[in-house]
């Protein structure tokens, strides 16, 4: 996290695209370990917490495939639309459904989906 609050502080682009369309928040839900503080590191500097990649994914997306209730709750307190959908129709509650098959924590599925669930 150090290297990236360097960047940051030099200004760098927390939106600048990968082939994949894919911004800085892509990489911080699915490589570093305390994703939670890195992704309100990277909103705090600017990033689009509702950027889409190439297939239409969102990074809340990829955080409910990955049956990651802190990271879920920290993208929807910072603003991530739940309604948001891929280019397949998917949205976040499609893409749970699909991660709460490969996890062995149930109750990880049971909270994510509450949090994700329109109220």
């Amino acid at each position: 996290m150090e290297t990236s609050s360097i960047l940051l502080a030099a200004h760098a682009d927390v939106n600048h695209r990968s082939k994949a369309r894919q911004t800085a928040l892509f990489a911080a839900v699915s490589r570093w370990e305390d994703e939670s503080a890195m992704l309100k590191l990277l909103v705090k500097a600017g990033a689009d917490v509702n950027a889409q990649d190439r297939q239409g994914e969102s990074v809340l997306m990829i955080a409910a495939r990955s049956v990651s209730v802190p990271e879920i709750a920290a993208l929807i307190g910072m603003g991530a639309d739940k309604r948001l959908k891929n280019r397949d129709g998917k949205g976040a509650l499609d893409f749970l459904e699909i991660g709460k098959q490969m996890t062995d924590q149930p109750d990880d599925s049971v909270k994510a989906r509450a949090l994700l669930a329109d109220r």
